[in-house]
């Protein structure tokens, strides 16, 4: 695939940093970063056409009569694709401002969507946010890169200070921030996002930051993510226990190096994960005072959905704003659950890397083991959806862990095993080095965004592209433009919702069968021809064998076909293996064995 590397801004970019010309660069009037004045629709001057910093931020706040009103309170303001939009202050929005409509054109093949960027200000400190808001936001088309021209990472897109707003976005790219996206600062709060990207979500050494949304503070009303994709960072969603969302939606998304599980919370009323691709989502392993904010209440690990019993304080925090009056059902045997069409797949070298190279956790700790958090669900959450008599709408369909063959992402998992080691370290998981990254500016023009994206998360797998809901491929089907044209006139958002209010699983998704824990054992290791592979099934499944090398390379794959609940010995002959370390891994319908180094010689 070929590199596409965005044009060089011109050189008076360098002029940035010259302070003696900063006075010069900053926009003040309303007219002078005013395009195009269509009446509902202005549209705004970036820095190419106006020459200035802060021209959205002159646009919005500029926008007022003489006596204080907004000029017009249903404004939108469009941007131009191809320019660059640059600010060195904070976009704080006050009561005049309830809803901020942000939009642009769709651009043309090869322009890059309106970019939004910071610069330090005049006097060289820096703000690190974004937007600060006490109203709605709706944003689309727009490209939002959380770097300074001197390097520096914004902390957090955006402040949301109003109780029971609605923040939307739709075909947005956000990459390198360094904390996260959104803070809710009060509760009832939406947040949709349609079509985004997110690239490269985390800065900072501390291995759970780069998060969408970071709710530790008030739980917010609705999550909703569809056919989004997050590649390279810490969490999709951080909350506690105390702050989990009332409903999530959660659909159609490529979910791609997650070093936290992506849905770190345990409480939630309403949740509808379907036909998601979560490839290496939750690969750092935990021991119990690891983390210690966010440790399970019973010591486990957490996985791709975890969930536990709703706590009172949970329910008060929902109800700061004295409104008892909720559609959401808060009573345990009336949560809903529908969890299906799924696949999770973890790199060999990841479970390799928990099992023998994780550093020894000292003794005055305590009496722990690493815990390897790449799985489904921990068994609190497997026990509450086989419990029908106290939670019947809790529906778990079939979920498969398949291998993409995507077209162009960059192999980063040796990068992201040595950040992990490093930053692992017991009782701190902080160290020094910054996460990984895709992309082509990592030390020089970090400001310059990859445009088109370098990663193309397209793949070829025929199981992975019929395994959706009406038979479309799993994850963000924007990497499928005549699948994702298919998707819209089939209705699924109705039909999955009511499933889940019906507390049923939609018709043509077959209920999933318990499984008990996957164990395998090979012997002699190491061997020279032939070795034995002994596993235990829980269930009638089908049996797929693979070898992998230790760059992540399947060397060997074997179908065992469908085998009956009960134990199997599989001889292993070396035939075309050559001497030296491989990854064995037995992956069934549901289930993934825990990976075993062999050595062949």
């Amino acid at each position: 695939m070929k590199k596409y590397l965005v044009s060089i801004l011109p050189i008076s970019l360098g002029l940035f940093l010259c302070s003696s010309l900063y006075a010069q660069l900053t926009a003040t009037n309303w007219a002078d970063v005013i395009k195009e004045d269509k009446g509902d629709v202005v549209v705004v001057k970036g820095y190419e056409s106006s020459g200035f910093f802060n021209t959205l931020l002159t646009a919005v706040k500029g926008d007022t009569t003489a006596t204080g009103e907004r000029t017009n309170p249903n404004r939108i303001y469009e941007t131009i694709p191809g320019e660059t939009y640059i600010s060195d202050v904070t976009l704080e929005l006050d009561a005049t401002v309830p809803l901020l409509r942000i939009t642009a054109p769709l651009p043309d093949a090869g322009v890059k969507p309106p970019l939004h960027i910071r610069a330090n200000k005049g006097d060289g400190t820096f703000d690190k946010t974004f937007f600060q808001s006490p109203g709605s936001t709706y944003m689309e088309n727009q490209y939002f890169l959380h770097a300074t021209i001197n390097e520096t990472f914004d902390r957090e897109f955006m402040r949301c200070q109003g109780i029971g707003s609605h923040h939307e976005y739709h075909n947005c790219v956000f990459e390198l921030t360094n904390w996260t996206h959104h803070v809710p600062q009060a509760n009832r709060q939406t947040y949709k996002y349609i079509d985004c990207k997110f690239i490269n979500v985390g800065n900072e050494a501390t291995l759970e930051k780069g998060c969408v949304l970071e709710t530790r503070t008030l739980p917010p009303d609705t999550v909703w993510f569809e056919n989004c994709t997050y590649l390279n960072g810490g969490i999709l969603v951080l909350g506690l226990e105390t702050t989990g969302p009332m409903f999530v939606y959660l659909n159609h998304n490529t979910i791609v190096n997650c070093s936290q599980p992506p849905l770190c919370f345990p409480s939630a009323a309403e949740m509808v994960v379907t036909n998601n691709l979560f490839v290496n989502a939750g690969f750092v392993a935990d021991y119990p005072t690891f983390y210690p904010l966010f440790d399970d209440d019973d010591l486990l690990p957490k996985g791709i959905i975890n969930m536990d019993t709703i706590e009172n304080v949970w329910i008060q925090n929902w109800y700061l704003d004295a409104n008892s009056n909720s559609f959401y059902p808060v009573a345990e045997t009336d949560r809903k659950v529908l969890f299906a069409k799924n696949s999770a797949w973890w790199d060999p070298r990841f479970a390799t890397m928990v099992s023998s190279q994780l550093p020894a956790i000292p003794a005055e700790i305590g009496p722990y083991q690493w815990m390897s958090q790449m799985i489904l669900m921990n068994e609190r959450t497997q026990a509450m959806f086989n419990d029908d008599a106290s939670y019947p709408y809790l529906n778990e369909g079939t979920n498969l862990s398949i291998q993409p063959d995507f077209v162009n992402n960059a192999d980063l998992v040796d990068a992201w095993v040595s950040y992990v080691i490093t930053n692992s370290t017991p009782g701190s998981p902080n160290g020094g080095d910054l996460m990984p990254k895709w992309r082509t500016h990592l030390t020089t023009e970090v400001y310059m965004p990859d445009w088109p994206m370098l990663a193309d998360l397209s793949y070829s797998d025929a199981t992975l592209k019929s395994a959706g809901y009406y038979g479309l491929p799993l994850g963000d089907l924007n990497w499928f433009p005549s699948a994702k044209a298919t998707w819209k006139g089939k209705g699924e958002q109705e039909a999955l919702i009511a499933a889940l209010k019906a507390g049923e699983l939609p018709a043509g998704i077959n209920k999933n069968l318990t499984i008990n824990e996957l164990k395998f054992s090979v012997y002699p290791n190491p061997f020279s021809k032939t070795a034995y592979v002994e596993y235990e099934l829980g269930s009638n499944e089908n049996v797929e064998l693979n070898i992998y090398n230790l760059v992540g390379e399947k060397v060997r794959s074997v179908n065992m076909g469908y085998q009956s609940k009960g134990s199997y010995t599989v001889t292993l002959d070396k035939d075309n293996l050559n001497s030296g370390m491989y990854i064995l891994q037995i992956k069934t319908d549901n289930k993934v064995g825990a990976a075993a180094k062999i050595t062949v010689y």
